[in-house]
């Protein structure tokens, strides 16, 4: 995929939230992110979340189609823009998202989860 990355100036994630369904996390804005793509994406689930967390990016509103073309043509025309989410969501998505942080704060939180850790080591004074 990072070869396709390669090629886009800019990915669009328009997702619609449904009466039973909204975007859980939008991994694909990550995976562009970190190819140094900036994102696009609508105001469903928690694609806002991920986008101003990493910084990569804008938002417009789901279903707002007139919206969307116009943060299109605002980024189409500005390669400043463009880098500068990149730049921001590659560093955004290393700071939060990366694997080695989800790991982190998993084991942060089984281990706050587990009860006081004993030591069963033998006192040597006090064995027979």
């Amino acid at each position: 995929m990072p070869e396709v990355y390669a090629q886009m100036d800019l990915l669009v994630l328009p997702s619609r939230t449904t009466p039973t369904w909204a975007e859980q996390f939008g991994k694909v804005l990550c995976e562009a992110l970190l190819c140094g793509v900036p994102v696009v994406g609508s105001s469903s689930g928690e694609i806002p979340w991920v986008v101003r967390t990493s910084g990569g990016g804008r938002i417009f509103r789901e279903g707002d189609a007139a919206e969307l073309a116009r943060v299109i043509s605002e980024l189409h025309g500005d390669a400043t823009a463009r880098d500068t989410f990149a730049r921001a969501g590659r560093a955004g998505v290393e700071q939060h998202f990366a694997p080695v942080v989800a790991a982190r704060i998993l084991d942060e939180l089984i281990r706050s989860a587990l009860p006081v850790q004993r030591s069963f080591a033998r006192d040597p004074a006090t064995s027979a």
